[in-house]
């Protein structure tokens, strides 16, 4: 019952793990299902997690230290971190790919990233997948990414009904390099706290330079301002094109 409830991985050069189910399990420590620490090339490919708690983060996985992480077809349902990452927490090391997976109904129950927490991980891909109903109990009701995660992509992915109280009811993401593109999708998250600011997305402090293109927001809302996005930073250059903004509210 400490890290890693199903599988823990320390200095693992090659990790394959594929077409299996891992379904209410709980963890004392990080990553209810799967822990790694010290690992490379990691491909986890056709899972299931489902109804999975850790009492620290990372509700279903957690990834520490470790370098090209590919998630891929894989679906995270109904799992929760007492503190960060619903269902996938990431610290440390570089290269991470969440490819066609779901996420959905996960919840970060004292921290940040309903679904997903990133810290201090740069170059992160998220392309393709779809975030339903996911929540923080701080910021990023889907994904909260921060501190030195620098050069992130978001690409063709959905982030329906996710919810945050203190500030980006789908993202939070505080790098210094943003995409969000190709059809991507914000529609009905929401920030709940008074004061709380962007409904779908909030760029932090550290955000230098953000690019958003063939985009939809709609029916987001913030209690206080920005109900799709918040941006204050005197140092940020902000790109968009191609986009809609709709049912909006603040």
């Amino acid at each position: 019952y400490g890290e890693g409830g199903a599988i823990y991985l320390d200095n693992v050069t090659l990790i394959n793990i594929s077409n299996s189910i891992f379904r209410d399990i709980q963890s004392r420590s990080d990553g209810a299902a799967i822990y790694a620490i010290n690992c490379n090339d990691s491909v986890l490919y056709n899972l299931t997690f489902c109804g999975l708690i850790s009492e620290n983060f990372g509700g279903a996985v957690a990834w520490v230290d470790s370098h090209n992480l590919t998630i891929d077809a894989n679906d995270f349902d109904s799992s929760a971190g007492s503190l960060n990452g619903g269902a996938i927490y990431i610290r440390y090391g570089s290269g991470a790919q969440i490819i066609d997976s779901i996420f959905t109904d996960n919840k970060a129950k004292a921290g940040g990233g309903g679904a997903i927490r990133v810290t201090d991980h740069p170059n992160m891909v998220i392309n393709g997948s779809t975030f339903t109903s996911n929540t923080a109990s701080s910021y990023g009701g889907a994904v909260h990414i921060f501190s030195n995660s620098n050069n992130v992509k978001i690409i063709n992915s959905g982030f329906v009904g996710n919810k945050a109280p203190n500030g980006g009811g789908a993202l939070y993401l505080d790098s210094n390099n943003i995409t969000i593109q190709d059809n991507s999708y914000f529609r009905q998250n929401t920030v709940t706290a008074d004061g709380s600011d962007g409904g779908a997305i909030v760029l932090g402090d550290n955000v230098l330079l953000t690019n958003i293109s063939s985009t939809e927001f709609s029916e987001n809302g913030a209690v206080d301002i920005g109900g799709a996005i918040y941006l204050s930073n005197s140092n940020a250059k902000l790109n968009i094109k191609e986009s809609i903004f709709t049912l909006l509210a603040c």
